[in-house]
This record gives structure tokens, sequence and C-alpha cells, in this order.
């Protein structure tokens, strides 16, 4: 039996705020332990589902390794590389940082939602074992302004 690779999944980040507030920054930092941020996978399908009729339009954005020389000064949104921006560590045992999200590059994609980030760096950990089980969360999502 194939063991399923992230290359299999789609990721999503929710992130609950409400429009126009700041309430949420603090909810997001690593040292909230009710971080309510959720980070879920599913399997790729080849057709897009929306059987209850509710997706409306939204942005995309696609990030990838950078190939140049990274740095810690290097504030893009990346796949893996150097911690950019990181005020205070972050471990979390059997999970590793995948990617970091500039808040202004989010504000990109996301135009009509802006400041969802501020102008904070958001930082995706995923599971090193993960597996899709029951729930889908495969990981964590911090922000730090």
């Amino acid at each position: 039996m194939k063991k399923n690779t992230l290359r299999d999944y789609w990721i999503s980040i929710f992130i609950p705020y409400t429009k126009n507030l700041s309430t949420h920054y603090s909810y997001l930092s690593n040292r909230n332990t009710q971080n309510p941020a959720k980070v879920m996978g599913y399997t790729k399908s080849k057709l897009a589902l929306d059987e209850a009729r509710q997706i409306t339009a939204s942005g995309s954005a696609s990030i990838s390794i950078n190939p140049e020389i990274d740095d810690d000064e290097n504030l893009a949104s990346k796949v893996d590389g150097v911690d950019a921006w990181l005020q205070h560590e972050i471990a979390i045992t059997n999970s590793r940082r995948r990617i970091s999200i500039y808040g202004a590059d989010l504000d990109i994609c996301l135009a009509n939602e802006k400041g969802i980030l501020s102008d904070g760096m958001g930082y995706l950990f995923l599971r090193t074992d993960f597996e899709i089980g029951n729930n889908g969360e495969i990981g964590n999502f911090f922000l730090q302004l």
C-alpha cells in the first residue's frame, strides 16, 4: 500500500477573525495554548465540489522554494528556507515549519480581506508523520508581529 505524501493533499489554514478588528492577532500567538487557527489537510480531487453552493470568490497564491540564497532578513513568503522575523523560537514536537507567509503578501491575493496577518509573519507547522485522520488536522499556524 502506497503511503500518502504532502503532494497528495491540499492544505487549508482557517483563521477566525472579525473584519477590520485586530483582536485575533494575540490569539494566533505561539504562546496561546488555545490558538484557534486550524490547519486541515485533505486528499486532492480533480473536481471542485461545492455541495452547499456557498463558495464565494476568493484569492489564491502560490508559494515556492526560493532558489536564491536565503537569510533571516528575507521576509518573502516561502516554503522551508531560513526562519525570518522569528522573535520567539517555536518548537513543536514532531512538527516542522514548512511555510512562512508574510502578511503583506497575503494582502495582495486577498485584496478584500487585507490585514488578516497585519504586517506580521505567519508560520505553518506540519506534523512530520501526518496522516489525514478523522478530523483532518495536520499542523499548527502561528503569527508573530
